[in-house]
């Protein structure tokens, strides 16, 4: 067997590799043989056919078994050979024939991951902005609390739908005269206006009143979730069964009662922890990727596709996950394999890949070790938030060698991390440009 390697990038290699003629006769050989063992072939008892007519009758499965046995072993050795690992899998192209008594070529095309040195880690400045007074987030937390403690009650007087009433409809939609799909629904709540159905139909049941039914137009959205509904005319047929009022309370103990604590003041204090812990994860999250963007700025490499599309893949995944409920769904498949979507979110896939290399290097130029004690100390937090015990924490760890090393390498990432920002970091807070409180932490270089 020979084999050479030809560099496609720096993340991306080809082995081109011939197999000798007397190993592929012996591959040839055992397929056959393993044929033979199994098949039965009628005037023949079982083992005893002829090779020549095994080999004529079951042709293309011993071309097709051969070649995989070829390729998996000589691929391996090509590997070793070169001390190449790579970390997708093989594209294998420009097979040639499979014939006795021929040598056999192919060509396989995979991954690796990029060789990398960071330097020009040791002095970095981060600016960030001074936040406003949590004021307006605190008013804004508490009112949203207030909606979520409010309780619903019939109207009594003969009025019509107002803007923020629940109303309780029945609906069925056409489009030309044809019913289409998802378009009839029977004792549908709403509050109206809040976006739950498309705007024309929402704003049609303003102004109705308990019994009525009317026909209301309504053309849907050019960027609506089913494709084939986006900006067409349909027309809703709807009948309001019910109108309730919402009745909000007001903000004091008897309120804060309600969400466990015993006076509004508790509440309020309780709030103003919870943004101030929030607002310090939002800037220590904003730091820790201005650093890395300012480090991958200095040391550019290149990344692996293959790597960069499966973390897309997964990001999408979390996120279709998260928003079918686990559900099953055309659309949602739909939307994983959109375009635009996963290009949108390439940038994001991308930072996290070099943020993986990049902290996985300096950890060695750090000298960053895993100690036993950063083991406690992740138990911990996990059996917290997973309301366990640290010992059933430890027992899956320890019976799930995936799950324990993709942990190792998170915590040692973490002490790196931590250790370049208490190092080598300058953080400066400057003043907010603008008067609004966003509630967020925006980048001061645009």
């Amino acid at each position: 067997m020979s084999s050479k390697v030809e560099v496609i990038s720096s993340v991306s290699k080809k082995l081109v590799v011939e197999v000798a003629a007397d190993i592929v006769q012996s591959r040839i050989n055992e397929v056959v043989s393993e044929i033979k063992r199994k098949i039965v072939i009628k005037g023949f008892r079982k083992g005893k056919a002829p090779v020549g007519l095994i080999k004529a009758r079951y042709k293309d499965e011993i071309k097709m078994e051969a070649s995989k046995k070829i390729i998996s072993d000589s691929y391996t050795e090509s590997l070793s050979e070169h001390s190449l690992t790579p970390i997708s899998y093989p594209k294998i192209e420009n097979m040639g024939e499979l014939k006795e008594g021929n040598p056999f070529c192919y060509e396989a095309t995979f991954d690796v991951n990029p060789e990398i040195d960071i330097n020009n880690y040791q002095d970095l400045k981060v600016e960030i902005q001074k936040l406003p007074s949590l004021d307006k987030d605190v008013e804004i937390e508490m009112d949203r609390m207030r909606q979520q403690a409010a309780v619903t009650e019939e109207v009594k007087e003969d009025r019509a739908v107002q803007e923020a009433d629940v109303v309780d409809i029945d609906y069925v939609g056409t489009i030309d005269d044809k019913p289409f799909d998802g378009g009839e629904s029977k004792g549908f709540e709403l509050q109206v206006r809040k976006g739950v159905l498309i705007k024309d139909l929402e704003n049609g049941l303003l102004g109705m009143k308990k019994g009525e039914s009317k026909n209301i137009e309504a053309v849907f959205p050019k960027e609506y979730q089913a494709e084939n509904l986006r900006g067409q005319k349909a027309v809703f047929a709807v009948t309001l069964n019910s109108v309730k009022t919402r009745i909000v309370p007001e903000l004091d103990d008897n309120l804060a009662q309600k969400f466990g604590f015993e006076t509004l003041d508790k509440m309020k204090t309780s709030i103003v922890d919870m943004i101030k812990n929030d607002r310090e994860i939002s800037k220590n999250q904003l730091i820790e990727e201005k650093v890395i963007k300012q480090i991958a700025d200095k040391n550019k490499f290149d990344l692996p596709v293959s790597l960069r599309d499966r973390m897309i893949d997964d990001m999408i995944d979390r996120m279709v996950g998260m928003y079918s409920g686990g559900r099953e769904n055309k659309e949602f498949q739909r939307l994983k394999e959109d375009p635009k979507i996963r290009e949108n979110i390439k940038p994001r896939a991308e930072l996290q890949l070099k943020t993986f290399y990049i902290l996985s290097n300096l950890a060695k130029k750090e000298s960053i070790k895993l100690e036993e004690q950063d083991w406690e100390d992740t138990y911990k937090k996990i059996a917290e938030r997973s309301n366990s015990s640290v010992a059933d924490i430890k027992k899956k760890y320890s019976a799930n060698s995936k799950l324990k090393s993709d942990m190792e390498s998170q915590i040692i990432h973490d002490k790196t991390l931590d250790k370049i920002l208490q190092s080598y970091v300058k953080v400066e807070e400057v003043e907010n440009k603008t008067t609004e409180n966003k509630g967020v932490i925006e980048d001061t270089k645009k």
